[in-house]
């Protein structure tokens, strides 16, 4: 027994790659941009080869051994994801993530399940690994007919001189655009998905309408379709001074408020892209926020504006001739004590690029 004993080699640690990989790629991307030979810099190929981190995750938990099925399914989703920033396919990554989360679990329990590893057993792991990531694409494009429902609103334009318009919604697309002068205050053509639901308050004192198209809270992006389908389309009359607060947790917040009179933008997109296209009326405050995705925001041609941006991870693009000081982004026109756009920008984790109307991102 002791001779037995004196003999027992504990197996060896397996060491993973993730780090030393991270350290090595992070090391030669540095380099190549402080060489200039990096297009868009360094910030600009993490925006969107990022998904090789998830890649490398899942090759690592091979490498030591974590279990066949959940390794692979979590470097599948990396290469999915990878492929949808290249454009080869037509997959938002919120989408993905949102709706294919729980497959990660069923591949961790598979794992568990399968326990230790024989020549059938890894054959079935592999089988169950890309089972899970087809399951995982046919989630994110899976769509049917009844599972959007449209609903129009309309408020009538009484000659207000202010109105306030409160979104909220849990997954989808917001567009919000000048609805010009016509007999509408608001005209909306609202997409609900499944288990969306959405009871309009309409607020009238004096001059001055509040109204409040929040969606209920119940709606998880993942329990419903593709949310590039469900559209919020949202059209204001372009007389009375404006006040938006519009709040989305995944998807996309479109605001064109050009040909509005704005006074006061807040725009949060939790996960997902904040396309905001500024109003020309000077002295108008925005505050847009994130925490990981993208903000885009339009400038029109020869309008002061005042660009405060705070990030934790990512890259900030500005247009020629803007000037960058200890964190703020001033435009060519921008004078001290004159009328100007002020803007906030925060975003933990993406991109946020500045553009004039009519330039190239």
């Amino acid at each position: 027994m002791e001779e037995n004993n004196s003999n027992y080699r504990p197996p060896k640690e397996r060491h993973g790659i993730f780090f030393p990989l991270i350290l090595l790629t992070a090391g030669v991307l540095l380099l190549l941009s402080n060489l200039g030979y990096l297009p868009g810099g360094f910030w600009g190929f993490v925006e969107v080869y990022w998904p090789i981190l998830i890649i490398i995750c899942g090759l690592d938990g091979l490498i030591r051994g974590n279990g066949i099925t959940g390794s692979l399914l979590i470097a599948g989703i990396g290469v999915v994801l990878l492929a949808g920033n290249l454009g080869y396919i037509s997959l938002s990554a919120w989408e993905l993530l949102a709706k294919g989360w729980p497959l990660i679990l069923i591949g961790i329990g598979l794992d568990i399940i399968i326990g230790k590893r024989t020549v059938f057993r890894s054959i079935f792991s592999l089988i169950m690994a890309f089972v899970l990531i087809a399951g995982l694409v046919w989630l994110a494009n899976f769509s049917l007919s009844d599972s959007i429902t449209t609903r129009e609103f309309r408020q009538d334009y009484q000659n207000e001189t202010e109105l306030s318009l409160d979104i909220s919604r849990a997954a989808g697309r917001i567009d919000l655009k000048s609805g010009g002068i016509s007999s509408a205050l608001v005209d909306a053509d609202l997409s609900l998905m499944r288990n969306e639901h959405l009871e309009p308050v309409v607020n009238r004192e004096n001059d001055r309408t509040s109204i409040k198209l929040n969606s209920d809270k119940n709606t998880f992006p993942g329990m419903t379709r593709r949310s590039d389908g469900a559209d919020w389309e949202i059209r204001v009359h372009s007389k009375p001074v404006l006040s938006i607060k519009s709040d989305l947790a995944a998807g996309e917040n479109r605001l064109d408020l050009r040909g509005l009179d704005v006074d006061s933008v807040t725009c949060e997109t939790v996960a997902g892209q904040s396309d905001i296209y500024l109003a020309e009326s000077e002295d108008a405050s925005y505050r847009i926020s994130g925490v990981t995705g993208k903000i885009i925001i339009h400038v029109p041609a020869g309008v002061p504006v005042v660009v405060e941006t705070d990030k934790v991870l990512g890259n900030c693009s500005i247009p020629n001739g803007y000037s960058r000081v200890d964190g703020r982004i001033f435009s060519s026109e921008y004078q001290d004590g004159k009328p100007a756009v002020h803007v906030r920008a925060d975003l933990v984790v993406g991109a946020i690029h500045i553009v004039e109307d009519g330039a190239d991102l």
